[in-house]
């Protein structure tokens, strides 16, 4: 079954005999183009380039099965009609390894309704729904148990400033529940957590930032000069460090670029890096 206004496509593009009674004005010949081609050859072309408006990109050997002709004969034509801009060609299917063709205005339309479709899985959800979201992903409705749930605890608090009272007493019980303060004490004396601090909160408490050791230097705020910092302050957190070995790394090196980057007082220290493993 072919459309009626390409019977005379097909019968100038393939030779088809048709039938009779169609009206006059759909047995028009296909004219040729400025004498490029012959009128067979482009009543072919205009074949292969309704069959691209119509389709998603497609290879030479879909229009050939539809046809009955092989596809070594579409080739050409399809290179014709590359030449002319009436096609894109290449590997345009995901995972595709043969060369693929495609109408411009098809391709485009594509590409805007992929596009469309990745705006929308990355876009902002209702405050309702994110609401929802949050407890489930801290794991506040299944709380776990063990020092591997503290892990993935630490890892989706990392970077924010908490009190530390708070994370000790209601924050870290919470996800996890067998929580005690030795299970924290022991992944700093590992070597896997880094703590920041980030400011006191009256004269017992102070907020604080985890971080995983491998991730420090990537999330941890710059170190910020103190305003009456001295050479006994910065040789005090050098013996702090040098006595936690290496597990202090990423706090030494943060102290190092403090130090760095400030300018000499005359034996008097002007930053220390906030920063050492729990």
């Amino acid at each position: 079954m072919i459309a009626a206004e390409d019977a005379a496509r097909y019968r100038d593009g393939l030779g088809v005999q048709l039938p009779a009674g169609l009206p006059a004005a759909l047995l028009e010949p296909v004219g040729g183009a400025g004498g490029r081609a012959s009128a067979e050859q482009e009543a072919f072309l205009s074949m292969i380039a309704r069959w691209a408006r119509t389709h998603a990109p497609f290879t030479a050997a879909e229009p050939a099965a539809r046809w009955g002709l092989p596809a070594a004969q579409i080739e050409p034509v399809l290179a014709l009609l590359e030449a002319r801009n009436q096609l894109v060609r290449g590997e345009l299917r995901p995972g595709g390894s043969h060369k693929d063709s495609c109408d411009p205005e098809v391709l485009r339309q594509l590409r805007r309704r992929t596009l469309a479709r990745l705006r929308a899985q990355v876009a902002p959800v209702g405050a309702a729904a994110f609401a929802a979201f949050l407890p489930r992903w801290h794991g506040l409705d299944q709380p776990r148990r063990g020092v591997g749930a503290l892990r993935d605890a630490i890892g989706r608090l990392e970077g924010v400033a908490l009190p530390f009272s708070e994370l000790e007493a209601r924050i870290l019980p919470a996800r996890i529940l067998d929580y005690h303060p030795r299970m924290l004490d022991e992944l700093g004396a590992a070597g896997e957590l880094v703590w920041v601090g980030a400011g006191a909160l009256g004269t017992k408490d102070g907020r604080v930032i985890l971080l995983r050791r491998d991730r420090a230097l990537a999330l941890a705020p710059d170190p910020q000069p103190l305003a009456h910092g001295t050479a006994v302050h910065d040789a005090i957190a050098r013996r702090v460090f040098g006595a936690l070995g290496p597990s202090a790394r990423p706090a030494r090196q943060a102290l190092a670029k403090a130090g760095a980057d400030r300018p000499a007082t005359g034996g008097r220290g002007g930053a220390a890096a906030e920063a050492c493993p729990r």
